[in-house]
């Protein structure tokens, strides 16, 4: 039987790397996806909160492989995490002692799901990370009864740090999972609790000796320990709207998962409950990424509950067991049609949302329509965070590439963090148009990243070069407002088919 399991588990994870695989994208799309593959190639090692430095390490790996294509080669990395993640998710469903064709069908819906789906087509660090959660809850089903599990888990939660400080929560799984547990261990309870914490501590070596490194060499030791904890970032934390913070999480919660599988999931939670510790060391890390993220102001926080919904995928696939095993054939039967519907639903679903999206009212309209008028002449910024199918429908790229072929010999281009990042790659890799001059806008007035209004605008009026702007609106906005106090203007500067961006035009010079 075990044979079995190990058998399911890697064709699960090898149907797993020919969807994902099949539907990756071959473009460099987000700004961060530029910032990654460029951390990759080196491979940079850092204690800043934004290097993912295992990521990073395998990344470096893959970057290796033939071909001149490096976003491709990035985005092959999430591919082959993605991938993993499923066939440990049916290991792990198995290990629960789920029947085989709910497990099978519970991966599938975890496999086509919108977070994990993303994640596994496009260069990000948040697969990779889920490796780390989906290990460890395998390992928390026998770590109670088998010590070495528990060693292995403390482990490999603290090694998860040295990818994403999101990972701290996993300590919180441990803590929840040694209490629940304690009582079963008896005698070597003291033994077990301190060979957990070296073990944890051990795993956290990397991300430390980096860190200390770090400090070592750093000319301000504050802001080097400020950006290890969230930098900039943490302008953005602890803003509590519950109300708001609630609606979106249950818009997230339907976009990952379109379907009758979010039926399942609350009767997966007395199942759940009777499976003590590892229901502790699940609840502790959903509960903890819940608590924190609710209060985490950022607009694509699909990639930050990642963690939660597969968490989620977990007590569903519980509740879909559950119905399987109470019911005579006719409830096995709706239960099989429920999960089956739950695998077909989403990959007809996400396609659509961008025409959905495009409508004056709706669901759709009401969540995406703004980012969609906001990057409306640059490229398609709600399919490429909405679709895991066709992504961007390669707007990303058609855009950087009419933009080099459009803008005149050394213009000055100011972006929004829309496309600095992506292009400022393609000077240093690809060695194109390394005579424009890229600046990139504060957003948002986030310490620390990118230059204020102020200084652009006054290289605007010292530069005798061109000067473009990817849009009038966002943050850009305040750059325009500024130079018109000083008789500029924007005018509209069509790229083709359908992309623009605008020219600043300097007031007339007196003669």
């Amino acid at each position: 039987m075990g044979t079995l399991r190990q058998y399911d588990a890697w064709l699960l994870a090898g149907g797993a790397l020919l969807f994902y695989g099949t539907t990756v994208s071959p473009h460099l799309l987000l700004p961060d996806s530029a910032i990654l593959i460029d951390a990759m190639r080196q491979p940079e090692i850092s204690s800043n909160v934004c290097a993912h430095n295992l990521t990073n390490l395998l990344g470096w790996l893959f970057q290796h492989l033939p071909g001149a294509n490096l976003a491709l080669k990035g985005n092959l990395v999430s591919v082959f995490c993605g991938a993993a993640v499923i066939g440990l998710f049916h290991a792990l469903l198995r290990a629960l002692a789920l029947p085989r064709s709910v497990a099978v069908l519970g991966a599938l819906v975890l496999m086509v799901s919108h977070s994990l789906w993303w994640h596994s087509t496009i260069v990000e660090n948040y697969a990779l990370s889920n490796i780390f959660l989906v290990a460890c809850l395998l390992l928390a089903v026998r770590a109670a009864e088998e010590p070495w599990h528990w060693y292995l888990m403390s482990f490999l939660a603290g090694l998860a740090l040295f990818n994403h400080l999101q990972n701290g929560a996993l300590a919180i799984g441990l803590a929840a999972f040694y209490l629940a547990g304690a009582s079963r261990w008896q005698g070597q309870r003291w033994r077990l609790l301190w060979g957990g914490v070296t073990c944890y501590l051990l795993g956290t070596v990397p991300f430390f000796f980096v860190l200390l490194r770090d400090l070592m060499r750093s000319d301000d030791v504050q802001n080097t320990l400020h950006w290890a904890v969230g930098g900039g970032f943490t302008g953005s934390m602890f803003h509590y709207d519950w109300v708001r913070a609630l609606a979106r999480l249950g818009d997230w919660l339907f976009q990952q998962f379109p379907s009758p599988f979010l039926l399942l999931i609350p009767l997966g939670i007395v199942p759940l409950l009777r499976l003590r510790p590892f229901a502790a060391f699940l609840l502790g890390a959903l509960l903890t990424n819940l608590a924190f993220f609710l209060g985490y102001e950022t607009w694509d926080q699909f990639a930050f509950y990642l963690e939660a919904f597969v968490c989620l995928a977990v007590i569903g696939s519980l509740g879909a067991a559950w119905c399987w095993q109470q019911f005579e054939r006719t409830g096995r039967a709706v239960t099989g049609v429920l999960l089956g519907a739950s695998v077909l639903l989403p990959p007809l679903v996400y396609p659509q949302i961008p025409r959905w999206a495009a409508a004056e009212s709706g669901y759709w309209s009401r969540r995406y329509h703004a980012a969609g008028v906001a990057y409306a002449g640059r490229y398609d910024l709600v399919g490429l965070y909405a679709d895991p199918l066709r992504h961007d429908r390669g707007t990303v790229a058609a855009f950087i590439n009419q933009l080099f072929a459009k803008l005149p010999p050394r213009a000055l281009l100011v972006d929004d963090v829309s496309i600095f990042y992506q292009a400022q790659f393609i000077q240093q890799h690809y060695g194109q148009r390394p005579d424009v001059r890229l600046m990139l806008l504060r957003p948002l007035n986030f310490a620390g990243w990118g230059m204020p209004v102020d200084e652009i605008a006054a290289a605007c009026n010292a530069g005798t070069n061109r000067v473009f702007v990817t849009a009038t609106n966002g943050p850009a906005a305040g750059l325009v407002t500024a130079l018109k106090f000083g008789g500029w203007r924007a005018e509209k500067f069509p790229l083709g088919d359908a992309f623009w961006i605008y020219e600043l035009l300097p007031p007339p010079r007196r003669t």
